[in-house]
């Protein structure tokens, strides 16, 4: 494991991979000393550098996974919270009693954007949900001895496409090249009205994972 530095550890380490996911949860965060937050950015190789990098600084006895998923089960509805824990934590009761609903996860490093390809993934993994920083997480915790669980709200279902194929934008950093976006958005007008909802939804999405977060770990702070 990363050498720790000798200032006081956090007991929670909750991370998330872009500033979307977060930023409802960090005033919260913000309130604790018991609850420290990691953006990692998009994709493993992030994920990795980042949490190796928070490790290195601090010796979380609880590290969470959280932002965004992808359905692939079709009867999870968005703003689902789905989840999967290390038995250790024994923290299951809980996630159930406050609404969440066990899922399996695949990890893939890219955006999965057609209704299509989320079936066809469904069918192979046997998984319920996709995201793209998760199973990364929890190998390095698993390899450090560190409890973990991956926590996410369902933004976009099953049965639906994205309003844009963000891969195109995807830079091999695995950020967003937002001026190809706009471009994209410039040459096809009629996704702008999609976009500017799926904007609001995740929004949403994202205030709805903070406030079972805060339900979860209030007993931490």
């Amino acid at each position: 494991m990363p050498q720790a530095a000798s200032h006081p550890p956090h007991r929670i380490l909750v991370c998330f991979a872009v500033k979307q996911e977060l930023r409802p949860f960090s005033a919260f965060a913000r309130r604790s000393n018991n609850i420290s937050t990691c953006l990692t950015g998009m994709g493993a190789s992030n994920a990795e550098k980042h949490l190796l990098h928070a490790l290195s600084r601090s010796s979380p006895t609880m590290v969470l996974s959280c932002g965004f998923a992808g359905g692939l089960n079709p009867s999870l509805r968005s703003g689902c919270i789905v989840y999967d824990a290390d038995p250790a934590l024994a923290i299951s009761d809980r996630l159930q009693q406050l609404g969440g609903v066990h899922a399996e996860f695949s990890s893939i490093d890219w955006i999965i954007t057609s209704s299509e390809a989320k079936h066809k993934l469904h069918y192979a993994s046997g998984a319920d949900a996709v995201d793209m920083e998760s199973a990364v997480i929890r190998r390095i915790c698993k390899d450090n001895n560190i409890p973990s669980a991956n926590i996410r709200a369902i933004l976009d279902t099953a049965n639906e496409n994205l309003p844009l194929d963000f891969n195109k934008h995807k830079t091999d950093e695995f950020n967003l090249n937002y001026r190809g976006i706009a471009l994209d958005i410039l040459n096809n007008p009629s996704s702008i009205k999609n976009l500017i909802a799926f904007g609001i939804r995740a929004e949403s999405v994202a205030r709805k994972l903070s406030k079972y977060l805060e339900r979860l770990l209030i007993s931490f702070c």
